[in-house]
């Protein structure tokens, strides 16, 4: 009688240690939740880091003034023409006036400052020579001169640009009849862009400045295929840690079971 007392008392759980156990298992299912949010966060997060990593792929590093910098493709277009005028219509200027600069020994800046302060000047000798040189007339006509020099150079800057913004507007409507014939071809290859509406804005506006859809919307599915493929490799990633985890969590959790287990088969 006495032994089935003392088991019934070793074997029946108090109200104490099963509340303790309601608590461990809120406790534990709690902690899952919140490992399975992190994980959900973790995967988000690398996810959106593959993509991200893809689109960096397409960016270029330039050396610059002692430095790196990093440009987009836009830029780097961007500046590539930039430089391309500058080789084309500037550079040989520069380079003819860096010739007599030096000839005379001087920089090209004060070379340049020369020019024009030598043509003021030998009009402002021609005023004093004519009308005296403490006659008010003199800064005058000189005040009136360099307003109608400044005058003359804004109407030639301002026809400059017109010239220059009709020629653009005509090139862009060559490239866009130009596109527009490419995009018939385009439609062969792509069928799901069957309008121009599907096409992407980035594709038509590196098309237009390189003058080849095709070849843009090439680049751009090949980008598009990176960052799907980055994603699914960082899924993937994530997928085998937490298999990996999951299983050396029950490893742990089956032998605690056998601890526990031994110590109440004494």
């Amino acid at each position: 009688m006495e032994n089935t007392e003392l088991l019934t008392e070793e074997t029946t759980p108090t109200e104490e240690e099963t509340v303790q156990e309601a608590d461990t298992g809120a406790e534990t299912e709690t902690q899952e939740n919140a490992e399975g949010n992190a994980e959900s966060t973790k995967d988000t997060e690398e996810t959106e880091s593959g993509q991200q990593s893809a689109t960096q792929d397409e960016s270029f590093t330039i050396r610059y003034m002692h430095e790196d910098l990093r440009l987009t493709p836009d830029e780097a277009r961007r500046f590539a023409q930039l430089g391309k005028h500058y080789e084309d219509n500037i550079k040989k200027m520069v380079d003819d006036l860096d010739y007599l600069a030096t000839l005379q020994g001087k920089t090209v800046k004060e070379l340049v400052n020369e020019l024009i302060n030598g043509v003021d000047n030998a009009y402002r000798e021609e005023l004093i020579l004519n009308l005296g040189e403490d006659n008010p007339l003199v800064e005058e006509m000189m005040e009136l001169r360099r307003s109608k020099n400044q005058k003359t150079y804004e109407d030639a800057v301002t026809e400059r640009s017109a010239r220059e913004k009709a020629a653009e507007e005509e090139a862009r409507k060559s490239i866009t009849l130009k596109l527009a014939e490419q995009f018939e071809g385009l439609r062969e290859t792509f069928p799901e862009y069957d309008t121009v509406e599907k096409v992407p804005d980035t594709v038509i506006k590196r098309a237009m400045e390189s003058g080849d859809l095709e070849k843009e919307m090439l680049r751009y599915e090949k980008s598009e295929r990176q960052k799907i493929e980055a994603a699914k490799a960082s899924q993937e990633k994530n997928k085998n840690e937490n298999i990996g985890s999951a299983r050396s969590e029950q490893h742990e959790s089956g032998i605690m079971d056998a601890f526990l287990q031994g110590i109440r088969s004494r």
